[in-house]
């Protein structure tokens, strides 16, 4: 199994990106090409759009996407759309704004599969997910999203291309 970074997705001015990142206002991705046995997979990892403040929401898990984070999503669904891609199966994270992340997705064209999965929540699992995928490779498509959250997708990214994390 061959796994390398295939490019990175970031929008959002290019003059404030570092910034809009570490304060979570800007929809992210990364794309991985993994090769095993002559079959290629692209995984694309999404972190949900613009959220709700943390502490508006009782149970967090319950935050959804602002008005923004809905525009800026599918700013991010058209420009996915322009380069052509095709996005499925789509797997999101059970919590609300990842759910309506994939949701813009969905309403964007990509699917139609879409599958809510535990191991995208939070402090998900990345060998529940390689559990997932040795099970239903068959049967997948070869371009799998994951709708999830920051800080484990990069570091399911950096473990994809690294073979371990460094944090």
């Amino acid at each position: 199994t061959t796994v390398k970074r295939y490019y990175s997705f970031c929008f959002a001015p290019a003059r404030s990106v570092s910034t809009a990142i570490r304060r979570g206002k800007v929809a992210t991705g990364v794309a991985v090409r993994i090769q095993d046995q002559g079959d290629a997979m692209e995984l694309y990892l999404i972190r949900h759009g613009i959220a709700a403040e943390r502490g508006t929401y009782a149970n967090d898990d319950e935050r959804p996407l602002t008005e923004e984070g809905r525009k800026r999503m599918r700013q991010v669904a058209k420009r996915l759309r322009h380069l052509g891609l095709t996005l499925d199966p789509i797997l999101s994270s059970p919590l609300t704004r990842a759910q309506q992340t994939a949701d813009v997705l969905l309403d964007a064209g990509f699917g139609p599969t879409l599958a809510i999965v535990d191991f995208l929540a939070p402090g998900g699992s990345i060998e529940d997910w390689l559990n997932w995928l040795a099970n239903q490779r068959q049967s997948s498509g070869s371009n799998i999203t994951l709708v999830g959250h920051e800080p484990d997708l990069s570091s399911w990214a950096e473990q994809l291309v690294c073979g371990s994390t460094r944090g």
